[in-house]
This record gives C-alpha cells, sequence and structure tokens, in this order.
C-alpha cells in the first residue's frame, strides 16, 4: 500500500494483495520505521464499524475507516476508486482510495508484480 500525503488530501492505492488482505482481514496497514529505538509513522485502511468515513491521526497512524457497504463496492473488479471529503473546520481533508495500477512506461528499479493490469494497456 503507498500513501501520498500533499497539502489537505490523502491518497492510498492498495496492490492485489492488499486488496486481498483488506477483503479477508477488513484492515491493511504499512508502517514506515525510522531505525532502532526510533519512532513509527504507520497508516491503515479499515472498515468502519459505524455506518460513516472518516480519518484520524492517533499515536503516529493515520487511520482511514470506510463503511462496509462502501468497501463491498468498491472490492468490485470494475471499480478503481472513491473519495471522500472530512470537514475539519476550516481545513477539511479530502480522502483518495483507490487501486494500484502498473504503469504503461515501466520504471527501472520499481516492482509492479502485484499492481493491478493497466486498462489502457490494451489500447
Amino acid at each position: 500500500m503507498k500513501i501520498r500525503i500533499h497539502q489537505q488530501s490523502v491518497r492510498l492505492r492498495l496492490s492485489t494483495k492488499d486488496v486481498e488482505e483488506f477483503t479477508k482481514n477488513g484492515l491493511v496497514k504499512e508502517n514506515l520505521i525510522f531505525g532502532h529505538g526510533q519512532s513509527e509513522f504507520g497508516y491503515e485502511l479499515k472498515i468502519s464499524k459505524a455506518d460513516a468515513y472518516k480519518i484520524r491521526f492517533i499515536d503516529s497512524v493515520v487511520s482511514i475507516e470506510i463503511p462496509k457497504e462502501k468497501a463491498d463496492h468498491w472490492l468490485n473488479p470494475n471499480e478503481v476508486g472513491f473519495h471522500f471529503t472530512q470537514e475539519t473546520g476550516e481545513h477539511p481533508i479530502k480522502v483518495i482510495i483507490e487501486k494500484d495500477f502498473q504503469c504503461l512506461v515501466p520504471r527501472p528499479d520499481e516492482n509492479e508484480e502485484l499492481n493491478f493490469p493497466n486498462p489502457a494497456a490494451n489500447h
């Protein structure tokens, strides 16, 4: 799973392996470890216990929750992604969740075996 943070937006891109794990467990997460004895930064996508979208930052983890109904719809093979905006007063946060596609132009040093086939590659 990849994360991209830019200004007031957060984007997660999930590989086929990530989507399988999310389907099975209702949760997929990653950690960035800054070294021995150092802090960690985590991010996760999980199915919400409530019927609501939510993004939170607690204990150095960006946690994104989505309703089960939306998760089930997104797991359909024809669905690429979705987004929502969480109102936070002056600074709303836009959240984008997408399946990660293989690039049309191969990138050296980037393994894309577990990414979804790019639909534009057939044209």
